[in-house]
């Protein structure tokens, strides 16, 4: 079955990316990992088997990073009881009733993201990217990334000619023009680490209650139902050009515009 590729810009007036490893605070990722990226590809078809069936290419800027600082409630179900509030938690499958303490709201500082502009490219069969791109030109639904408040503005769709894609043997310099980009630890072994910042990222979470997919682990009994994530290292590689480790080569494919290769696509 042959392949296609599109190209999605986006545009974000704030979003948060949030990294699981930071506890202390809520850091936000530069960009949007892949789990994140697929997740609303799944959302936007209503189909969560999608894992091994789309490619992307991760890569935009953003404006400024703000913080403020927020207070993190869990939901859960609050009980009234004769002796107080009571919180009703699970814990290793049974359900156990404990008092509501109001200190445990603690406040922390959290990470966000302004004025994001994003390009991704996505590859996949053509009857997949035919859909895809029949789903964004008719949305039924607002399309967030990152949080469930971090609205998406699709700024323009464009199916890639695969003319406008080129292999191409980097022997010195690797260029990156005009953006930002993620790139997965395979493609970045034969790079030097200049001015690259390595991420542990998530590259797939799936929600199952058995072989079943879920839309959320919280869409049904959660004795059954497994949240199953699988994380990568993926460097972040600001714009401009990267020395490859003397004697290396690289083989990679470039996105050609406007006549000059602009962008590698590390596929992830």
């Amino acid at each position: 079955m042959s392949s296609a590729i599109i190209k999605i810009e986006l545009y974000q007036p704030c979003a948060q990316y949030r990294n699981p490893f930071t506890f202390y605070y809520a850091q936000s990722y530069p960009l949007p990992p892949r789990s994140t990226v697929i997740g609303m590809i799944k959302n936007l078809l209503g189909k969560f088997d999608l894992n091994e069936n789309l490619e992307f290419v991760i890569c935009g800027k953003y404006g400024s990073v703000f913080n403020h600082y927020s207070s993190f409630i869990k939901g859960r179900e609050i009980l009234f009881e004769p002796s107080g509030l009571m919180i009703l938690q699970e814990r290793r499958g049974k359900k156990i009733k404990e008092p509501l303490f109001i200190s445990q709201r603690t406040p922390l500082y959290q990470q966000e993201l302004q004025d994001v502009h994003l390009e991704i490219f996505v590859k996949s069969s053509e009857e997949l990217i035919n859909e895809i791109l029949a789903k964004l030109q008719n949305l039924n639904k607002l399309l967030t990334l990152g949080r469930g408040s971090d609205i998406v503005f699709i700024r323009r769709m464009l199916m890639i000619n695969k003319e406008k894609v080129k292999e191409v043997e980097v022997k010195d310099k690797l260029m990156v023009r005009g953006t930002n980009i993620l790139v997965p630890a395979k493609y970045f072994e034969k790079i030097n680490f200049q001015r690259a910042t390595m991420f542990w990222m998530a590259r797939e979470i799936d929600y199952k209650d058995g072989n079943n997919y879920l839309y959320s682990i919280f869409s049904t009994d959660r004795t059954t139902a497994r949240r199953n994530v699988s994380f990568e290292k993926v460097y972040y590689l600001e714009e401009g050009g990267h020395i490859l480790k003397e004697g290396s080569k690289l083989r990679v494919e470039y996105y050609e515009e406007d006549g000059r290769l602009k962008l590698p696509l590390f596929w992830w």
